[in-house]
């Protein structure tokens, strides 16, 4: 099944719109709900991170940074809840969206000149 939709449009255009199926070959319903497990198992390794730094005297700080097309909307994709969750439980975070969009604005183009 993948070699054929790796080589053919007709197979792509049948599975994306008429089956509702997404380019990782998934329903929509179900990315949903992999979106869903995805952030829950980043959010127990936030707290797992959080926990072993801690017991060694270390501060862990999570930086959130925004994808590209991220940059133009308010928030995050799927990531967006993590930020406030990692706050909830005592985490330090830092949002680099504001400081990567005002130099995006500016006309950095590559991280490195940020």
């Amino acid at each position: 099944m993948i070699w054929m939709y790796a080589r053919s449009h007709l197979v792509r255009f049948n599975l994306h719109e008429m089956l509702d199926y997404t380019y990782l070959i998934i329903s929509k319903s179900e990315r949903n709900q992999k979106a869903v497990e995805a952030l829950n198992k980043v959010q127990n390794l936030v707290l797992k991170f959080d926990s072993m730094l801690r017991e060694r005297g270390i501060d862990f700080v999570l930086v959130t940074m925004p994808m590209q097309k991220e940059l133009a909307r308010d928030g995050y994709d799927w990531l967006k809840g993590l930020g406030p969750f990692a706050e909830e439980h005592g985490v330090n975070v830092i949002d680099a969206k504001p400081y990567i969009g005002e130099k995006s604005a500016s006309g950095a183009q590559e991280l490195r000149d940020l």
